[in-house]
């Protein structure tokens, strides 16, 4: 695939690039992170034994309509959807029962020696998958099969506007995200708005009653009306680039001087690994 540069570099300089963070260019979405595979296995309980039937009707963004699945990524760069994500929801797709129309079909008709061979249906067994225009045709008609709407965002936090995207989100999950002070912020902004639907317009009308919150005032737990999942996984600390747990929680608890008009939350560790990298899954629970 043919593809812009970022600040010059094409996709395939990226991923043979040294360096998994150049600030302000490219984030480090190319690899896949220890604590990716924490948070899927944490949702994989949240969201109970049928995630099929939990996540119907729901709003998902890695921070709709009756019936059906909304699932919004965002990322700074795009180049990570076109190279990563999207080609690993093609293979998830394939690997799953809802391909079996398609591998059986392409079983039936492929008399072409010359075409590649499907891989088999077995993650223990290496192979490749040819992305042929038959099977993004039959990934795209399982999706309307089973309504799920896929949307992807580049950019910086700043830049994911709730009013194009539909409001308030039912889950909102990140991984890998809290590793600069810095950028904290606008994270627990779109995090915020995500999971409450309070858009910009609104937030003027809450700054004087976010002023008059005492930072230091205990918060309850959670509340019966609160309806967003909002899970975060992290390392504890980030070494070299400032960001950690512990700078996170205090962000989200106590508020920095550049968010007065956010709520303030309470974050619950429900899973910590102590042994060689320290590594959290934390639950936010918005006031």
């Amino acid at each position: 695939m043919d593809s812009a540069s970022t600040d010059g570099l094409t996709d395939l300089e990226f991923v043979e690039a040294p360096s998994d963070l150049v600030p302000g260019i490219y984030e480090g979405g190319l690899k896949t992170w220890e604590c990716s595979i924490d948070l899927a296995e944490r949702l994989s309980q949240l969201v109970g034994p049928d995630p099929g039937r939990s996540l119907r009707n729901k709003r998902i963004i890695e921070a709709a309509t009756s019936g059906s699945i909304s699932i919004h990524l965002q990322d700074y760069n795009d180049l990570v959807f076109r190279l990563v994500t999207l080609p690993n929801m093609i293979l998830t797709w394939y690997m799953s029962p809802a391909s079996s129309a398609f591998r059986t079909k392409s079983s039936e008709t492929d008399t072409d020696d010359d075409a590649d061979p499907l891989p088999p249906v077995d993650t223990s067994v290496a192979g490749e998958l040819p992305i042929s225009p038959a099977l993004v045709s039959s990934f795209m008609k399982s999706l309307k099969e089973y309504d799920i709407e896929l949307r992807f965002f580049s950019g910086s936090w700043e830049t994911f506007n709730l009013q194009q995207t539909g409001g308030k989100y039912d889950i909102v999950i990140t991984s890998e995200t809290i590793y600069r002070t810095d950028s904290l912020p606008s994270l627990l902004d779109l995090m915020w708005k995500a999971c409450t639907g309070v858009e910009d317009s609104e937030l003027d009308k809450l700054t004087q009653q976010q002023l008059a919150i005492n930072s230091s005032e205990e918060y309850p737990g959670r509340k019966e009306s609160e309806s967003s999942l909002c899970v975060v996984a992290a390392k504890l600390v980030y070494f070299g680039v400032g960001g950690g747990v512990v700078e996170f929680e205090r962000a989200v608890e106590n508020g920095t001087p550049s968010d007065v008009r956010r709520s303030r939350g309470q974050v619950e560790t429900i899973w910590r690994r102590e042994e060689g990298v320290k590594r959290n899954v934390m639950q936010i629970h918005w006031n």
